[in-house]
């Protein structure tokens, strides 16, 4: 009876106790083997056991000196630049380690800035016909009267140099949407919150190749976040060979079209001849880089190459009498960082092409999805840096990373005055700017969070106003000079007025305003400085004590 007791007491008869309770009739030689194989498992979990204490301390010390700092922003706001900013001044290692994948990124931004200049020539061709009516419909009725008497009828001079442009760049051009898929680019205007199974870390692609409400394709690279490791771990293990597969593969349809489209156009003698110059000129041109035209497939599949090939044309187009007109009045619609890359194209160029610190932070991409950077800023002080998406269709995502929160910057491009939102083409992005900062005001998650605003891109404001494109013309209520310096305070004035609005939230709380140039490196580190100024003032404000 005591043996009973004493088993049921020892919880013997559980079954935990009973799988490793040594089996039946087990011999000697076993035990030693058992026993040995026990000691094993057991120094194996007292290692893992060690581990996981060390790095729970190692967490807990990190984070008694990490401020949790969130990027908020509608899109293209500027945040990518300043992540890219923060790498670059506390994290040069990885900034180096990504220096590679940005050579694509570069490479393509390059390739849709002169499909857009193409597609801007074309537009303002199209608009100088449609201004000229009257000698339109006098040439309809002179046509008329030809066909009614059986005359000849000659066509009227028609202006293709959109057209011949848009040829001469084919080979160019059909490699954008390779790139795109190679780096796993996102639908610009798609719907990422009715996709399934998208949300915070599983975004979902609908589209490879983004594209705007308008049926333009969009020149911004919308990337999923993290991106450059993929690409990264891509390039270490994927050959060249295979790689031009691939590159051929999907060449193989956008080669097709532009094969179709100039079938089409047979019917123009002008436009014959001009395909036929420039396939002979662009095989001329090549000559000394593939050894003849015959040897030239595999090399007009790599971006490098074709670049070098058509570095002339593009300086040749940029230099155009009528860009240089669009570019004066302000009406080409190409990104803030194309006319930087298309001015560098001799060095970008370059076969032996690597991006500079200035390259990289004039490359435009936009992330899919929650970015987080860890950034160690002095011995006792570490920023933990969320970038959560801006589209309209990822702002729901932004609310589960409130919480812990200590500063937020708000990105607000007043520079995009005169432009409407992707999403919504019939809201003023700056309007929007106002209504989601004042959303962030008044939530009482955020009340006893540092603000920041960066009122971005001024150098780019200052360049629209010296163009003469009138504030007053998208909103009306400013009435002031469309001078710089009154330009900006105004814009300052209304952001401040928000907060004024919503001082019953967050009585005490300060808001600290900068004007900014996101590619500024000198000045980006400067207003740094600050920003970690006024976490510590929060800081010493919540535990009570005077700075």
């Amino acid at each position: 009876m005591s043996t009973a007791v004493s088993s049921a007491a020892f919880g013997m008869d559980d079954p935990i106790s009973l799988a490793l309770r040594p089996p039946p009739r087990e011999t000697a030689s076993q035990r030693v083997e058992r026993l040995k194989s026990e000691a094993e498992k057991k120094k194996i979990s007292d290692e893992i056991d060690k581990r996981l204490k060390d790095d729970a301390q190692r967490m807990k010390k990190e984070k008694a000196g990490e401020h949790k700092i969130l990027l908020l922003g509608q899109a293209a706001a500027g945040k990518t630049t300043v992540l890219k900013q923060m790498r670059l001044l506390y994290d040069k290692d990885a900034h180096n380690r990504d220096r590679e994948s940005w050579r694509t990124v570069i490479q393509l931004n390059v390739i849709a800035a002169v499909r857009t200049l193409v597609e801007c020539i074309e537009a303002a061709e199209l608009a100088d016909q449609l201004e000229d009516n009257d000698s339109t419909q006098v040439v309809g009725e002179k046509r008329y009267q030809q066909e009614s008497t059986g005359a000849s009828v000659s066509s009227p001079p028609v202006n293709n140099r959109g057209l011949l442009a848009r040829l001469r760049f084919a080979p160019l051009l059909s490699l954008e949407p390779v790139i795109r898929r190679r780096l796993g680019a996102v639908g610009e205007a798609d719907d990422l919150s009715k996709v399934p199974g998208a949300g915070p870390g599983t975004w979902s692609i609908a589209r490879s190749e983004p594209s705007s409400p308008t049926g333009r394709v969009s020149s911004t690279v919308l990337l999923k976040a993290g991106w450059q490791e993929r690409l990264m771990e891509r390039m270490r293990f994927s050959s060249d060979n295979s790689d031009s597969r691939s590159v051929h593969s999907l060449t193989g349809s956008t080669t097709g079209s532009i094969k179709g489209f100039i079938e089409r156009k047979r019917s123009s003698p002008m436009l014959k001849k001009a395909a036929q110059d420039q396939a002979a000129s662009h095989c001329a041109s090549s000559e000394g880089l593939d050894h003849g035209c015959q040897t030239r497939t595999s090399k007009a599949e790599d971006p490098s190459h074709m670049l070098l090939a058509t570095r002339d044309e593009i300086k040749k187009m940029w230099n155009d009498p009528l860009v240089r007109r669009l570019r004066r009045r302000g009406k080409l619609d190409i990104v803030d960082s194309a006319a930087y890359f298309i001015d560098h194209i001799d060095r970008i160029s370059d076969l032996a092409y690597q991006p500079t610190d200035d390259d990289i932070l004039h490359a435009r991409v936009r992330t899919v999805g929650i970015t987080d950077d860890r950034f160690q800023i002095d011995k006792n002080t570490a920023y933990r840096i969320y970038d959560v998406g801006g589209s309209r269709n990822q702002r729901s995502f932004w609310a589960p990373y409130f919480d812990d929160a200590q500063a937020i910057i708000f990105l607000a491009p007043i520079s995009a005055f005169d432009q409407k939102l992707i999403e919504d083409p019939s809201v003023n992005r700056v309007e929007d700017s106002m209504q989601l900062f004042s959303q962030i005001i008044e939530n009482p998650l955020l009340r006893d969070v540092s603000l920041v605003l960066f009122l971005n891109k001024i150098d780019v404001l200052e360049k629209k106003l010296r163009q003469g494109i009138l504030v007053s013309d998208h909103f009306p209520e400013y009435e002031g000079e469309n001078e710089f310096e009154e330009v900006w305070r105004w814009f300052r004035s209304r952001f401040r007025k928000i907060v004024t609005s919503k001082r019953s939230v967050a009585p005490q709380r300060p808001i600290y305003v900068h004007t900014t140039v996101a590619t500024s490196t000198k000045q980006i580190k400067n207003i740094l400085a600050s920003v970690n100024d006024a976490i510590l003032r929060n800081n010493l404000k919540t535990t009570g004590l005077s700075y």
